[in-house]
């Protein structure tokens, strides 16, 4: 039996990568905004208690309209503006949970909005025993190290590496301790609940979960999305 879970949708970012004149998570996909699919489904189990959506400051209203036409799920959904680093945003949205203890929490990025409910419940089921994991993808093509002048220097081997999406879900307490301990932006959530002594697991997905960055992956995911995925 899945644990009972909050929701963290981090889309505070500029998302400039992609081209756009409004932020990433305000960019429609399949008509409605990019975030709105993400948080939809990322909150898909029935074991979602709450989610808090981590915007922009300049976004905050916007983003009440859009939860007036949103029909996800009957947990409620917090709005809070994000920092200017992503640990500061999940900070934000971590500190306007009101858990229990056992609970997890699952920090799941504003563009990555076709993961699939399949993968949502089977790292739900795996953080529910393990109180830590995420989805990821193995390394299989042939990884190389470039120097400045982006020439080849060395390759690198590529066992035992993974390509980590989101979600990732953690027992609320430890990911609220892990991070509330350091003050290194450059460290991930995983990272920083890993040093704290939490074992991580790894879960592959099997459905596509890009992340949207540019114009050709909003391309597949307005696909994906229209196809049912």
């Amino acid at each position: 039996m899945v644990a009972d879970y909050h929701v963290v949708l981090v889309a505070a970012g500029e998302g400039t990568r992609l081209g756009y004149p409004q932020r990433k998570a305000a960019v429609l996909l399949a008509g409605r905004p990019m975030a709105m699919h993400s948080l939809r489904a990322a909150m898909a189990h029935p074991a979602c208690c709450s989610a808090v959506l981590v915007v922009h400051e300049g976004e905050m209203q916007v983003a009440h309209d859009w939860l007036q036409d949103f029909d996800s799920a009957a947990a409620p959904v917090e709005i809070v503006v994000g920092g200017k680093t992503r640990r500061e945003s999940v900070l934000a949205g971590l500190a306007a949970i009101s858990g229990s203890a056992g609970d997890l929490v699952v920090i799941h990025d504003g563009a990555r909005p076709v993961l699939h409910r399949e993968d949502l419940e089977r790292v739900l089921d795996r953080a529910t025993e393990s109180r830590a994991a995420l989805l990821a993808c193995p390394v299989t093509d042939t990884l190389h190290r470039s120097d400045r002048k982006q020439c080849w220097q060395e390759g690198v081997p590529r066992e035992g590496l993974w390509q980590a999406q989101t979600p990732q879900v953690f027992d609320l307490k430890s990911i609220q301790e892990a991070l509330a301990g350091t003050d290194e932006d450059g460290t991930d959530e995983v990272e920083a609940v890993a040093r704290s002594g939490l074992k991580v697991e790894f879960v592959e997905p099997g459905h596509p979960n890009p992340k949207i960055t540019t114009g050709k992956d909003l391309d597949r995911a307005n696909a994906l999305l229209r196809g049912g995925h």
